[in-house]
């Protein structure tokens, strides 16, 4: 039997302070005592562990747990591409038989729900190959970012991976009732949010690419948000977003001008100008021409613009008034401004620009961030405040967001909201969760869900509070005096990586033409029923396209304004080859049927390299 070992605990230790070094305080934590976790001794000479939750509960066999394991996982299939999800770590048997059947593109998440069983999984087990594989992670549920992490996960993998595993520890279900609950809901919002986002991008790829080329040439006139960021430390700011109860304190907004910082979202720009009130600043983030429709023709070049590349060119060439240019994590602007050793400030983004938006309030140190129409929900069955963005959709006829739960309401009782609603007010709450020792949040809505973590108090109740007059504009003005993002001194650098991007583009192309013609020699093969006597012509073609996909994954991060459409490109090749029927045909059948969609692939691969190489042409002649 394994006894407690504390060279193995030391050890153990170490590598989680390397590589999981957020885990340290919580094991460190004394209210997380492991005394409730017994190790026995099994029959065969192993160990287990009883779990006291009301009722003890044996988490691997008392007889045989590495006979156990391996009957949990001999009917497992692990496909290539999985990503799997075990919700379970005890002592690791069943992962070790897993191990035996991950490759190389398979990836493995651990959910541990209890701190008290790793405290004592680490005293016994040495996890050193655990840990340093590349190909597993741990996350526990008892950590106050285990949503973040489980949903981050889930987003990065699935926006690349087919399949999803989702495997258990039935002794853990039984154990730990309510954080499997939790866990299983995690996952399914985060799974409806992958989907999501997959359609979106597909569905905007197009767009969204015209307009990163189109708007690269504003940004000799944008100046980088990181220069806010600290610059309205303990200012009041209101947050004006586009809820229907915007329409009940619309007015009184205008005398908070001279008191606080006023930020608008686009959808809410609208309503405002029309009752004559300019905000400090507005916010967008939308890409779509839907987003431009509403706010064209409107005067609000006086308004500084805060935006990312990613927005409707049109907005850009028709505000001329001054621009602060955002982007979120890892996105295209801040990837090209790192390759010339300059940091582009990121805001968060959660598929609403009012989550951008709070994320700037808290990034440029505003206190208190006061929430204005900012319903996350149907108050009085409406979506929209009048004169907003979208204060005209029909959304019985539309159906397509699913008054589908109730949550709280601002003034008690239940009210009516969708699931993209009821996902933007979970991120509203958790971010003023981590943020509340610092911040103070009011909810000013008046309507609509009620926001956990925020004071309610109307806005003509707090005009008394903020009596100190601020000069907003001249804080602005001041910030708008540094360079713009791209000037004289980056200026060649940044050309620079653009024409690298524009070599790989034309270095795609000449493969890609290399690989047609191979195609073309595939499908004359077939076509001449030459196979049988041309095997290894076919192997070397079959070499040759296999070794262009992995030069074109390799390019990746040279050509990053095309990742959409290569996105939506893989996606209809995931599509094509799902829907190629080729079982129970004969092999010239089924040689020309894979010839057929290789050609139809790699044409409208070609298609989209044609029309990057065309823009960035364009995109270089006017920066």
């Amino acid at each position: 039997m394994k006894n407690i070992n504390k060279n193995i605990y030391i050890k153990n230790i170490e590598l989680l302070k390397q590589y999981y070094p957020e885990y340290i305080k919580v094991l460190e934590d004394n209210k997380y005592n492991d005394e409730k976790v017994k190790v026995i001794e099994t029959r065969d000479g192993n160990i287990s562990l009883i779990v006291e939750k009301g009722k003890k509960i044996t988490i691997h066999s008392k007889y045989k747990p590495i006979e156990e394991a391996k009957r949990w996982t001999k009917n497992i299939q692990i496909e290539e591409n999985d990503c799997i999800f075990v919700f379970g770590m005890g002592l690791l048997y069943h992962v070790d038989f897993l191990l035996e059947k991950i490759r190389q593109n398979n990836k493995l998440i651990i959910i541990e729900p209890s701190i008290e069983v790793l405290k004592k999984t680490i005293s016994v087990v040495d996890l050193e190959n655990i840990i340093l594989n590349n190909n597993i992670s741990i996350v526990l549920y008892n950590d106050e970012h285990f949503k973040d992490r489980v949903s981050k996960i889930l987003m990065e993998t699935g926006l690349q991976r087919i399949n999803y595993k989702y495997l258990k520890l039935q002794t853990y279900v039984n154990a730990f009732v309510e954080e499997y609950r939790d866990y299983l809901n995690v996952l399914n919002n985060a799974k409806i949010d992958i989907l999501t986002q997959k359609n979106t991008i597909i569905n905007s790829s197009e767009e969204w690419t015209k307009n990163d080329y189109k708007n690269l040439k504003h940004l000799k006139n944008s100046i980088n948000i990181s220069c806010f960021f600290n610059k309205f430390k303990n200012i009041p700011a209101i947050l004006v977003s586009a809820g229907p109860s915007l329409d009940k304190n619309i007015e009184y907004i205008r005398n908070f001008k001279d008191k606080c910082l006023i930020i608008a979202v686009d959808t809410s720009l609208k309503a405002l100008i029309t009752k004559d009130i300019n905000p400090h600043m507005v916010i967008s983030v939308d890409g779509t021409y839907k987003n431009y429709d509403k706010i064209k023709g409107l005067d609000f070049s006086n308004i500084p613009l805060v935006y990312t590349n990613r927005v409707y060119y049109k907005i850009l060439e028709e505000h001329k008034g001054k621009k602060i240019i955002y982007d979120f994590d890892s996105n295209i602007v801040s990837n090209l401004f790192s390759r010339i050793g300059e940091d582009i400030g990121i805001l968060e983004e959660q598929g609403s620009v009012s989550t951008c938006a709070l994320d700037f309030l808290i990034k440029i140190g505003a206190n208190p961030i006061v929430f204005v129409g900012q319903d996350l929900a149907y108050t009085d069955d409406k979506k929209y405040a009048q004169n907003t963005m979208y204060d005209y959709v029909d959304y019985e006829r539309y159906g397509d967001f699913g008054f589908e739960s109730f949550v709280d309401g601002y003034y008690g009782g239940k009210v009516k909201t969708d699931y993209a609603l009821r996902r933007f007010l979970e991120y509203f709450e958790t971010r003023i969760y981590k943020e509340k020792e610092k911040i103070e949040f009011i909810n000013a809505t008046e309507g609509g869900a009620n926001i956990k973590g925020c004071k309610n108090i109307t806005l003509k109740n707090l005009k008394n509070e903020f009596e100190n007059k601020i000069n907003i504009g001249m804080t602005i003005n001041n910030i708008f005096k540094i360079k713009s993002i791209i000037n004289n001194e980056n200026k060649d650098r940044f050309v620079k990586e653009l024409e690298k991007m524009y070599l790989s583009i034309k270095n795609i192309e000449n493969k890609l033409n290399q690989v047609l013609k191979q195609i073309e020699q595939l499908h004359l093969i077939y076509d001449k029923n030459d196979y049988y006597y041309k095997i290894k012509e076919i192997k070397e073609i079959i070499a040759i396209v296999d070794q262009f996909e992995e030069f074109l994954q390799n390019k990746k991060d040279e050509i990053i304004l095309m990742n959409y459409e290569l996105f939506k490109w893989e996606q209809e090749v995931i599509a094509i080859t799902k829907n190629s029927n080729i079982l129970n045909i004969d092999e010239r059948q089924k040689g020309l049927i894979i010839a057929k969609n290789n050609k139809i692939i790699y044409e409208k691969l070609k298609d989209i390299v044609i029309d990057h190489k065309k823009k960035l042409e364009t995109c270089l002649s006017e920066i």
